[in-house]
């Protein structure tokens, strides 16, 4: 059974610290989609609120994970949480 890699990434692989890299690399609607998940919406809420498709809120999930270094919607959840947290008078 193969095990997984516990090689540590390397030095341009390394998340961002959030509150500089959310604000920099993201656009206005990544960062709207990356709001809504640190507060706990869902997918299909997100969807219905931005009125976009489901589908439409995934490339965003993929755009941003890609975006910050994020490798699994996991993460991509306890960054927004964090980022939401970190963010004087709520995040921009």
């Amino acid at each position: 059974m193969d095990r997984p890699s516990t090689k540590p990434l390397p030095s341009h692989a390394e998340p961002k610290p959030l509150t500089t890299s959310v604000a920099v690399a993201l656009s206005d609607r990544e960062r709207e989609v990356f709001r809504h998940l640190g507060q706990g919406t869902g997918t299909r809420r997100i969807a219905e609120l931005l009125r976009l498709s489901p589908k439409t809120v995934q490339t965003y999930h993929f755009r941003i994970k890609r975006k910050l270094r994020i490798r699994s919607f996991a993460e991509l959840l306890c960054a927004a949480a964090r980022w939401q947290a970190l963010s004087p008078n709520g995040p921009q």
